[in-house]
């Protein structure tokens, strides 16, 4: 019998250094990604705060994780999405951001959710 790797969808919506949240969400995501699920990562609201490139954590003596995005591709995550209207409320371009991401609308969002097997939500 063979058994399918599960669909895992991954949503982001914690900034990236208000606490350990989205470090965790992070590491979680590498580690499900080297057990080979197919996985896809959505941010929305403060949560896209992750991927802006212009960042400064050592500021305020924090470690930097967030460049560890740019490693997504070496686990074979390619599918990340970023919603629109989050990016339109942050005033935000997909130019500022760390990695390349696709841009949706919340109509996708709604396809991406009943397209996955899991859903996890940080």
């Amino acid at each position: 019998m063979l058994i399918r790797p599960k669909s895992c969808l991954i949503i982001f919506t914690a900034s990236p250094y208000q606490n350990s949240k989205s470090m965790e969400a992070l590491e979680f995501t590498l580690a499900l990604a080297s057990f080979e699920q197919k996985i896809t990562l959505f941010f929305q609201g403060k949560g896209i705060y992750q991927l802006l490139s212009n960042q400064s954590p050592h500021l305020i003596k924090l470690k930097p994780f967030t460049k560890a995005y740019k490693a997504l591709e070496l686990y074979d995550i390619h599918n990340i999405y970023v919603d629109q209207s989050s990016m339109d409320k942050l005033c935000l371009d997909h130019k500022e951001l760390i990695i390349p991401v696709t841009i949706i609308k919340k109509t996708t969002f709604r396809n991406l959710i009943v397209s996955h097997d899991i859903i996890f939500k940080f």
